[in-house]
């Protein structure tokens, strides 16, 4: 993990959903801090810088969180809430963490080259995009990076197949399935009587009618 993982805050002084929505807009993520005995703090934090460090650093890094420019603490992001239209997050759960003392967490499973699959005209078929490990704090890695490829010469990824870093485990079934390789399926579509599509067409419009009407009556309600 990348030690250098800094983040700020400010305390939250005025809480509650009104409160929260101005903070959104004022380009600030509510946000709240526990663990390891210390009380919960409500904070804010800054939309951009927070979107910067996760790109920069992800999901799984320790960052040193310094709140009012108090001493810095390593924490963890427990929970990121993000908009269901925009992504954007718009609130965050950060956990206090010692640094020699194990934690678990959810590392990201992604596969690479999948179009070399596409290309065969293979699926992919994933069960898992995230395994629960534990570890030290600075072992945990960002992410398990699994060539696609490998994957359609075996024909099904496990748990046991990942290559735990050094001080890593996991305590899930080794023979838990994480994703498999099957054929494309091409549907052929049928052709259709004329009469019969000018009767589907009909109903259809119907239906469209009337779900535009539903829209309109939700819209001005």
């Amino acid at each position: 993990m990348d030690k250098k993982a800094n983040i700020s805050a400010v305390k939250r002084t005025v809480e509650g959903s009104r409160a929260n929505r101005r903070h959104r807009r004022e380009g600030l993520v509510p946000g709240n801090v526990y663990g390891h005995g210390k009380d919960s703090e409500a904070v804010l934090i800054r939309k951009d810088v927070l979107r910067k460090a996760l790109l920069e650093h992800g999901l799984t890094a320790v960052y040193y969180l310094t709140i009012d420019k108090a001493k810095p603490t390593n924490v963890i992001i427990r929970h990121i809430q993000n908009d269901p239209v925009t992504r954007e997050p718009i609130h965050i759960d950060l956990q206090h963490i010692l640094m020699n003392q194990e934690i678990t967490m959810d590392v990201p499973i992604r596969f690479l080259n999948k179009e070399l699959l596409e290309m065969k005209r293979l699926l992919l078929m994933t069960q898992m995009d995230v395994i629960a490990v534990k570890g030290l704090p600075n072992d945990i890695p960002s992410a398990f990076e699994i060539e696609a490829e490998f994957v359609m010469e075996q024909g099904r990824f496990f748990v046991s197949d990942l290559e735990m870093p050094e001080g890593i485990t996991t305590e899930l079934d080794p023979d838990l399935l994480i994703a498999s390789v099957g054929e494309a399926k091409v549907e052929i579509e049928e052709p259709v009587a004329e009469a019969e599509d000018e009767v589907e067409g009909e109903g259809e419009g119907t239906d469209e009618e009337e779900a535009e009407a539903a829209a309109e009556e939700e819209a001005e309600a």
